[in-house]
């Protein structure tokens, strides 16, 4: 059994490469999986895109090792890749990278180590005695460290400190292997902590934590004792107190000193002595005696710590602690040693929109030309559903429609439809600047369903879109281009808004492939029997033209919303803007 891969390196592949399969791995892999194969001399990652029972070469190597379980493309990812490959005549690898998240892939490199049994002997040239040097100051060496701490005058030679390497080598001066780069992005974990005492357990701890103090020591005593009324001496004797510990608790209205077990008397220096003996009682409860100890050990942190877990019943985050309370991982550390908590990790989505509120929003009544464009993207959209063959019939449409004319408005109802089919939807705008009121609106109208993907967001946040879009946790993205390749189980639209913009065709200085957005989504539309809507005011001309002539559906919205003109109209009269440029035409709602 052979498996067909496309390598992932930097450098630009056109073809493909087959590898044996092992046997432990027969039953694990899967089409889209990420697996570690070498690659010439070196370590490499490879994505299985087929399988083939014989291999078009006669020396295969063998797969190593499956790096995710899980594979990192869909069937589609693959296809539309191939389609991409073939129609920009780019390197398939530079391809399916797209449809990679930042940080995923883990690039081929090389670790360098002096040979400890060189016994020095032999002559070196200026690069050779610079990377032995460099190599005995520091240790091992990545390639890419020994590249960075070369002087000017090595780097300068190109190349020339790769042949100096493998002269070394080859004379058993240093020692190379193959390795490859950890992932840049991984799951965020944070640091938790929760309680693991019982209640009881938890208030006799509480009792104790903080600083020594007799009067806490007491107060402690007495609340824990079994005793209700336990002699003076015997308190005294346990807790290595004096007269005026208990004096001064009897002052503040904590203790009282009890006599004949009926009579409360007021401690006095001479009580102690003779004949009388005195017992001990509380005088508040048992809450109150808590906060006093609390109080008197200074131990309020360790309280607010013990009583959040308590109420929580589930492990929190230390840095939410650390914030609420003003207290440091000392404090954590001290609990955790006293069996009271246990810290653990947990994995946390890193999620733009997460600390964002979005009001919600009701979808509004349609017009007469928006209730006639979307009943008929209506009508399509259930028929396509019950055909479910991929692109017939035809799945893209224009919706032509003037600024202000609702386009936006029969976007949403078509992804409403495709949700409550448990379908996602992909959202691509023409500039990374208009995404956020885009998001706005469209979290307004779906509220927890909407994520964001584009450029300017972290590696980490693009590496958890990705992961949360491949799992279906969100429904909807909104981004540019390169949000089309959003890897959603069960893609059902495809909204490509300002569909004439230039800014949907990928152009130097950005690398391969030189794609459209317009020309992919189509192709990807086809293959998912999505379907693709496409809106402007001003259509490209190739995109009209194939409305005009039947190869996509053409629906059109000639006149704005009223509200707008009304807005409009009021905000001129208001700021009493005179109108210099009058256009000649006998139509009011023209002229506006």
């Amino acid at each position: 059994m052979f498996a067909e891969l496309v390598i992932n390196v930097e450098a630009p592949l056109i073809g493909t490469f087959h590898y044996s399969v092992p046997s432990d791995l027969r039953r694990q892999l899967r089409i889209g999986q990420l697996v570690e194969v070498e690659f010439g001399r070196r370590l490499a990652q490879g994505i299985i895109i087929a399988f083939d029972d014989e291999a078009p070469v006669e020396e295969t190597k063998p797969i190593i090792s499956l790096v995710d379980e899980s594979p990192v493309l869909m069937w589609w990812q693959i296809e539309l890749g191939q389609w991409m490959s073939e129609v920009y005549m780019a390197p398939l690898n530079s391809c399916l990278r797209l449809m990679l998240p930042p940080g995923l892939t883990r690039w081929s490199d090389i670790t360098i180590d002096l040979n400890p049994y060189w016994d020095g002997e032999g002559r070196l040239t200026d690069i050779q005695q610079e990377i032995v040097t460099l190599l005995r100051t520091h240790g091992d060496l990545r390639g890419r460290q020994l590249q960075r701490a070369l002087s000017k005058e090595a780097k300068q030679k190109k190349g020339a400190w790769k042949t100096a390497v493998s002269q070394l080598n080859k004379r058993d001066i240093i020692r190379k292997a193959s390795v490859l780069d950890p992932p840049s992005a991984r799951p965020k974990q944070i640091r938790t902590a929760e309680l693991i005492a019982g209640p009881e357990r938890v208030q006799t701890a509480v009792l104790q934590l903080g600083r020594k103090n007799k009067q806490a020591d007491i107060l402690a005593y007495l609340l824990q004792s079994d005793d209700p009324l336990p002699q003076e001496t015997a308190v005294l004797a346990a807790t290595n107190a004096t007269d005026k510990h208990l004096q001064q608790l009897v002052d503040n209205g904590l203790i009282r000193r009890v006599v004949n077990s009926q009579q409360s008397l007021v401690l006095s220096p001479q009580s102690s002595s003779g004949s009388q003996q005195s017992t001990i009682t509380l005088a508040v409860n048992a809450a109150h005696v808590v906060r006093y100890v609390v109080q008197l050990r200074q131990a309020t942190s360790y309280h607010q710590i013990l009583t959040l877990l308590a109420a929580e019943a589930r492990p929190v985050n230390t840095s939410n602690i650390y914030a609420q309370f003003n207290v440091n991982i000392s404090h954590l550390r001290k609990l955790a040693k006293l069996d009271l908590i246990r810290f653990g990790s947990e994995e946390v989505w890193r999620d733009p929109l997460a600390d964002r509120d979005f009001m919600p929003a009701q979808a509004p009544l349609l017009t007469a030309d928006q209730a006639r464009a979307w009943g008929r993207l209506k009508v399509h959209m259930l028929e396509k559903e019950e055909a479910d063959e991929p692109g017939s019939p035809a799945s893209s449409f224009l919706l032509h429609g003037v600024t202000g004319s609702g386009k936006t408005e029969i976007y949403m109802r078509a992804i409403a439809l495709a949700l409550a089919r448990g379908q996602q939807a992909i959202v691509l705008v023409p500039e990374i600047a208009l995404t956020p009121q885009t998001v706005r609106r469209f979290a307004a109208r779906f509220p927890g369903r909407v994520a964001v993907l584009h450029s300017r967001l972290t590696a980490g946040e693009r590496y958890d879109t990705w992961r949360r879009a491949r799992q279906g946790l969100f429904d909807i993205v909104v981004g540019p281009r390169s949000a089309l390749f959003t890897p959603f189980p069960h893609l059902g639209v495809i909204v490509l808004d300002e569909e004439h913009d230039a800014s949907y065709k990928q152009t130097p200085p950005v690398p391969p492939p030189y794609y459209h957005a317009r020309e992919t989504a189509v192709t990807l539309s086809s293959i998912l029997n999505a379907t693709l809507i496409m809106g402007s005011a001003t259509p490209d001309l190739v995109t009209y033209h194939k409305a005009q002539s039947g190869r996509y559906h053409l629906l059109e919205l000639p006149k704005r919303v009223m509200g707008h003109k009304q807005r409009l109209e009021s905000q001129a009269h208001r700021l009493q803007i005179q109108n210099h440029y009058r256009h000649h035409s006998a139509d009011p709602d023209d002229a506006l």
